[in-house]
């Protein structure tokens, strides 16, 4: 069964869709300076099963596939990195930022019927595809008692 790292998943609301944008723009109306580098970044994931195989795609633009690092353990996909902050040369000023840097690392529980040996992960476009074989179903076997 796959699943996300109760830590890992990333947290919405319904009821106040915009309140994140607010906040920033409260921030930003006061004066106050928020620092790339204290921001969170959680790249948002979809998750989709196959018949054989299970396929997870990240949005990570801005992302170069230099700073992605995938490790499949303990029936754990661990794949983290880092989305830089580029400081415009012309900008004199922030004037609003929604967008998030900083390093990242999503957790998907697996469990062990996978096929580590085959994992397959490609970049294009900002997003990154994880392909994951399952590994084939041992059939249930009687076995006989011998005297």
């Amino acid at each position: 069964m796959v699943q996300l790292q109760a830590s890992q998943r990333r947290h919405g609301s319904k009821l106040f869709p915009n309140l994140q944008g607010e906040i920033s723009l409260l921030f930003d109306q006061l004066g106050i300076d928020r620092s790339p580098d204290q921001e969170t970044f959680v790249p948002a994931l979809n998750i989709s099963e196959g018949e054989g195989h299970v396929e997870i795609a990240l949005d990570l633009p801005g992302v170069s596939p230099e700073a992605l690092q995938i490790e499949f353990k303990d029936g754990q996909l661990a794949i983290s990195g880092e989305r830089q902050w580029r400081e415009s040369e012309n900008a004199k000023k922030r004037l609003r930022m929604e967008c998030r840097y900083g390093k990242f690392e999503r957790l998907i529980v697996l469990g062990e019927d996978v096929d580590a040996d085959q994992i397959d992960a490609t970049y294009r476009d900002g997003v990154l595809l994880v392909t994951i074989p399952k590994a084939p179903r041992v059939a249930a076997k009687r076995i006989e008692v011998q005297r």
